[in-house]
């Protein structure tokens, strides 16, 4: 991690059976946390209701950070053109999974004015059932939508929202192939957000 630019704030820790965790930031200020399972293998699933189904990182520099990440993590980038010819997208993917099999995205700092003022960071994005339903939700129990509910062809229904302590997340009913049913299983072919 230190070798590659990036610092450890948070120390490696047992916890419990759950296994061993550590907070480290990228060489950009972005924190993250990583965990090397025990006895809790971690989440069974992926691109269902409730579950985590992209992470995008809003950085200063998609070239370094992509360059870190694949020294830290072995991860590869490929690029994605936007809708509309509006340029591209920067997907993240695990080493040697294939070119259709994503699970986030690198995104400049400059895309979205609300990341300039936080800076640096990671943005988790949750599968919903219905993303007007799940804004609903967040506003009644004290959180606040930060983006109109949008829809994107191939990628879905998705908002901007923050908790109760203004920490941001992403919403999204993601778009489905004709006759695809939700699976416990990570889905592969993800498509990204492209917010």
């Amino acid at each position: 991690m230190e070798q590659a630019g990036g610092s450890v704030p948070c120390a490696p820790t047992d916890v419990l059976d759950f296994g061993t965790v550590a907070g480290f930031k990228d060489r950009a200020g972005a924190f993250f946390g990583v965990r090397q399972p025990k006895r809790s293998p971690g989440p069974g699933a992926a691109g269902v209701a409730g579950s985590l189904c992209w992470a995008e990182l809003h950085t200063l520099d998609v070239p370094a950070a992509a360059a870190f990440y694949g020294a830290v993590f072995g991860w590869e980038t490929g690029l994605t053109p936007l809708p509309g010819g509006g340029g591209s997208y920067t997907v993240i993917r695990t080493r040697d999974s294939g070119e259709e099999v994503s699970f986030g995205g690198l995104v400049p700092l400059s895309a979205r004015a609300a990341g300039a003022v936080a800076g640096p960071h990671w943005l988790p994005c949750f599968e919903v059932d219905d993303c007007d339903a799940a804004v609903a939700d967040v506003e009644r129990l004290g959180g606040r939508l930060t983006r109109r509910p949008v829809e994107r062809q191939g990628v879905g229904g998705f908002a901007d929202v923050t908790d109760p302590d203004g920490v941001e997340f992403v919403l999204i009913k993601s778009a489905r192939p004709l006759g695809a049913r939700p699976s416990r299983e990570r889905r592969t072919g993800t498509q990204p957000p492209q917010r």
